[in-house]
């Protein structure tokens, strides 16, 4: 869902459909959504981690029926709870690691609409689900001094693996370490296909794939464009640097076969974490 996004270029009114199991999952976005957007998402999961409310639709108070209404939600979804997260944009930009300055809010309150305008419908045989990923409100305060108050309500989805379901772990410190916006989208997908001990050792068209959202297809590179395979061979020189930069930080390793073109492999490992520590391991 998240994907690189050239500047000035985000695509308008996106439909992913994509089928896992059992289950089909089609994504509606007004936008296209970035690291960016993937970030601040990031950010609030983590902030509903510490301290979040459940929320539904038994909830009445005027700001909770806003939200409620505002998360769209339908079918299985109207009896389930949300999360809750009431926070201050400046919050938020601190765990982004975001400069306080009114560019930076202005482009938080971007990603927040972004946001705001995905809905996901999920099928599972007969059985439907439909929520928007997330509905929020600002409560502007006349108050010198005081900040104005941020109300996120996630959907009920994120708020059942935030309460302890399935979830998978990804450090936002290190994540705001890496400079690049592929190795952010990088980090993020590696963190959720490799537990702490473990490894994955996939092509590098596959990650071009994952992070692209499209297969490089090199067995018909011949029928190809002399732009389509400059691209692909950008797209791969991409993600090798974005794996440079992860194998950079103390929690992963990083290790290329020699081969090169569509024949080129990395075996990736997320190091156990010890009492907090990150586990000693040879290069």
């Amino acid at each position: 869902m998240f994907m690189p996004m050239p500047s000035g270029k985000r695509p308008k009114n996106i439909i992913l459909d994509i089928e896992s199991g059992h289950e089909r999952l089609c994504a509606e976005l007004a936008e296209g959504l970035d690291s960016s957007d993937q970030s601040v998402l990031l950010a609030l999961i983590a902030l509903a981690g510490i301290e979040s409310k459940i929320i539904s639709s038994a909830n009445t108070g005027p700001k909770s029926t806003l939200l409620w209404n505002n998360l769209n939600v339908s079918f299985d979804a109207e009896t389930e709870q949300c999360a809750l997260v009431t926070t201050t944009q400046t919050d938020i930009l601190n765990i982004l690691g975001w400069n306080r300055s009114g560019h930076e809010y202005n482009r938080l309150k971007k990603c927040l609409n972004r946001l705001n305008n995905v809905n996901l419908l999920i099928f599972k045989g007969e059985r439907k689900w439909r929520s928007g990923l997330l509905s929020y409100l600002i409560n502007n305060t006349s108050v010198i001094g005081e900040e104005d108050v941020v109300y996120v309500v996630l959907n009920s989805k994120i708020a059942y693996a935030v309460d302890g379901g399935q979830y998978a772990r990804i450090c936002l410190e290190e994540r705001r370490s890496l400079s690049s916006n592929i190795a952010k989208l990088l980090h993020t997908w590696l963190s959720f296909n490799i537990n702490h001990g473990y490894h994955l050792s996939p092509y590098i068209d596959t990650l071009v794939q994952r992070i692209w959202g499209e297969p490089c297809k090199p067995h018909q590179s011949k029928s190809k464009t002399e732009y389509e395979k400059k691209e692909i061979r950008r797209k791969r020189a991409e993600i090798v640097t974005a794996l440079k930069q992860l194998s950079e930080l103390d929690g992963w390793r990083v290790r290329f076969n020699d081969k090169v073109g569509s024949n080129r492999q990395v075996e990736v490992k997320r190091l156990r974490v010890i009492n907090g520590a990150v586990e000693k391991s040879n290069p």
